[in-house]
């Protein structure tokens, strides 16, 4: 059981690393709430981050598929059959990482997203000049937090710039 929850923790980043390296990335986004102090915004940002990084995924069907096919795989490595092509084709294809792993992304996503909504942030669009000045920066700095903190308590950017649900769905 243990290695099962491993590999998932394994697996889940490297997922989310190879979503976001697609070549039609989806837009930038950040949350916002006008009003809010530094240090509430990066407590709160932290908080929610924490919650959906937490969750407990283990309702999930994609959860439950995927750690079935990690059972099947340990089942046929441990009675050490023979691993022909269509054998471990089979055994890939049974974990199905390829459409659980984003589905359980999306429900961490989810988690923090409701979070956030709860505490009265609201998702906003960076546009093309605030993402490029935003891509100059080298993650986890104050610069960045800063300059993320800047947009997100801006009453404007944050009311005109708000990704409404029925674009985000698509």
């Amino acid at each position: 059981m243990r290695s099962r929850a491993i590999t998932l923790g394994l697996l889940l980043p490297l997922g989310f690393l190879s979503a976001c390296a697609t070549p039609n990335a989806p837009q930038v986004t950040s949350w916002g709430k006008a009003g809010v102090s530094y240090a509430n915004y990066r407590t709160d940002a932290v908080h929610c981050a924490t919650i959906g990084a937490k969750a407990d995924m283990s309702g999930q069907t994609a959860y439950k598929d995927t750690l079935r096919g990690v059972e099947q795989q340990d089942t046929i490595l441990q009675d050490q059959q023979a691993l022909d092509p269509l054998t471990d084709y089979v055994m890939i294809q049974r974990r199905n990482f390829h459409v659980n792993i984003p589905e359980l992304q999306q429900y961490l996503v989810s988690v923090m997203t409701r979070c956030l909504v709860s505490r009265g942030y609201s998702e906003f669009a960076l546009t093309p000049d605030q993402a490029a000045g935003l891509a100059k920066m080298k993650k986890g700095t104050e610069e960045r937090f800063h300059y993320l903190y800047e947009l997100a308590t801006d009453p404007d950017i944050v009311s005109n710039q708000a990704v409404r649900e029925d674009s985000a769905k698509s």
